[in-house]
């Protein structure tokens, strides 16, 4: 939602994305945001990636593929 400043940690564990536009609102993206153990979720599926001006951290393996899925 507009506004938003944070992603929590393993906030889109296991979600299937294929494409992700981070506002500018948000300053942090947490902790294995977007990871998973499966490879059917943002970073096994994930086809455009668009960070905008404004985000100062990235939290550990925050875009994390399985090793299995990592090209």
């Amino acid at each position: 939602p507009d506004g938003t400043t944070k992603v929590g940690d393993n906030a889109f564990d296991d979600v299937k994305i294929k494409s992700l536009t981070v506002p500018s609102s948000v300053k942090e993206i947490g902790e294995y945001a977007f990871m998973s153990t499966s490879g059917s979720y943002a970073t096994g599926s994930l086809r455009t990636l668009v960070l905008n001006e404004g985000l100062e951290k990235l939290g550990y393996r925050s875009f994390k593929a399985p090793r299995h899925h990592q090209g």
